[in-house]
């Protein structure tokens, strides 16, 4: 199946998966409310602990800002040690969310992320390779209750992820972006959140003087994605 047709069946299958949600359920509920994995309908996928349910929520694709939902061929690795490869992934910002579409079958399900430690893809729509991993963040974060998938941009002795996340609004339409940075030291288990400040992110790092002083000498804000992805690479190059 070519890319345009696998496209195709894919947003069939959404629709009708859609449409079925509106017949069978009372109504979309908020972001408080956002869990849709069914315990009573999980089921396993051969054989490597890959556990799934039925995704019932909202298309993905419809209407959704920016642009951080994305298809692609990728490989799922779980932390029974197992990997599930081959498989067309969605990293879904609805919940912070991984959907993945069963080869063969109209039916897309929503993977079980507390079984997950991780996963990547190779993005159809611009063949950038994309790599996640599983944290058991607070749910205030917009991701349902169970943790979310942070993007993994930098990983070295300082490690740089971001989460992106969409907020519903309970009783409305209304969908907001939203992204966060975090930090992870290598010794360190713990996250800490930034902001795309340098006085933020050099706090994150003992209130480093020394390394603000060097951000503001080469004249680099990290006020933007690529920007604080090439500080946290410096910071590894000069540490």
């Amino acid at each position: 199946m070519n890319r345009t047709a696998h496209r195709m069946f894919l947003y069939t299958v959404l629709f009708r998966m859609f449409a079925l949600t509106i017949l069978v359920s009372p109504g979309v509920s908020g972001q408080s409310n956002n869990h849709i994995c069914f315990p009573a309908s999980k089921d396993v996928y051969s054989g490597s602990h890959l556990f799934c349910a039925p995704y019932r929520d909202l298309n993905p694709f419809n209407d959704i800002p920016g642009e951080v939902n994305q298809w692609g061929w990728g490989t799922v690795y779980l932390h029974t040690g197992d990997s599930a490869t081959g498989r067309y992934l969605l990293y879904n910002a609805l919940g912070s969310n991984l959907l993945w579409l069963k080869n063969g079958k109209e039916s897309v399900v929503l993977v079980d992320k507390t079984t997950v430690k991780g996963f990547s893809f190779v993005t159809e729509k611009d063949n950038r390779l994309l790599k996640y991993v599983y944290f058991p963040v607070n749910d205030w974060y917009y991701a349902d209750g169970d943790g979310a998938f942070l993007e993994e941009l930098v990983r070295d002795s300082l490690s740089l992820y971001e989460l992106n996340t969409i907020e519903k609004f309970p009783m409305s339409t209304n969908l907001k972006e939203h992204r966060y940075y975090f930090i992870q030291k290598r010794k360190e288990e713990e996250l800490t959140r930034i902001r795309s400040t340098r006085k933020s992110l050099c706090k994150a790092l003992d209130d480093d003087h020394e390394f603000r002083k060097y951000l503001i000498s080469i004249h680099l804000r990290v006020n933007k994605r690529d920007r604080m992805i090439r500080a946290v690479q410096e910071y590894n190059r000069l540490y």
